[in-house]
Formats: C-alpha cells, sequence, structure tokens
C-alpha cells in the first residue's frame, strides 16, 4: 500500500483497533471482565479507507489516508 515511513523502519508496524478506552477504570475492567473473556468476538465491517495516525507525544495526527478501490459488482 506504500505505507513508508522513516519510523516505521525502526519501529514495528503493529494495527490493531481499540476497543475499549482509559476511560473503562480498573474497578469497572474488574467486574466485567468474568462477562466477557471467554466470549467469543467475531464481526465484519466495510471501509473504504485505512487511516495512518503517528502519535506527537500529546495527541494523534493524521498521517496518510490509503483508499480503496470500489470493486465491480
Amino acid at each position: 500500500m506504500g505505507i513508508v515511513d522513516k519510523v516505521s523502519k525502526i519501529c514495528p508496524f503493529a494495527p490493531h483497533m481499540t476497543v475499549a478506552f482509559r476511560d473503562l477504570t480498573k474497578q469497572n475492567f474488574k467486574a466485567a471482565w468474568p462477562e466477557f473473556e471467554k466470549r467469543q468476538l467475531h464481526f465484519e465491517f466495510t471501509a473504504n479507507q485505512i487511516t495512518l495516525l503517528l502519535h506527537d507525544g500529546k495527541r494523534w495526527n493524521i498521517k496518510s489516508e490509503f483508499g480503496f478501490l470500489a470493486s465491480e459488482q
């Protein structure tokens, strides 16, 4: 996809999706974990682009956006 950056050659690329954020308290996490720890997760979604974000120490900034070609049906 042409994702090349000086930093990415030093730091490993780790694609991920955030499913919980820091506003989930430890107490609520401990309460929820027994409910969810053995559940399987399966979902599908359609994306029309990937956005590459870089963190500057304070916030995430858009570095690049990579659009997908629409498939012909």
